[in-house]
């Protein structure tokens, strides 16, 4: 009898061990479930960040165009030499 009873606490011990062993796993899969899904995120973030970036480019280029137009409209006026311009009378 006392065999018997040290085999069941010895079985018992071994079912415990194995639940526990299971719950383990089970919250590591979950944790790389999540991980795996963050990834995901992350990877879409970085994404969207490089669209970001290459529309700022293309502002950023259209912006410099028209500066480089403004310069050329200024230098156009200032070779107009001063007495072609007409001058309004002070009233």
């Amino acid at each position: 009898m006392e065999e018997d009873a040290y085999d069941r606490e010895k079985q018992f011990q071994r079912q415990r061990q194995q639940q526990l062993n299971l719950n383990e796993f089970k919250e590591r899969q979950q944790a790389l479930q999540q991980l795996e899904q963050d990834i995901g995120d992350v990877n879409q973030i970085f994404a969207d960040l490089a669209r970001i970036v290459h529309d700022q480019g293309d502002m950023v280029d259209s912006i410099e165009a028209n500066v480089e137009h403004a310069q050329i409209h200024v230098e156009q006026v200032s070779i107009v030499p001063m007495s072609s311009v007409r001058r309004t009378p002070k009233q």
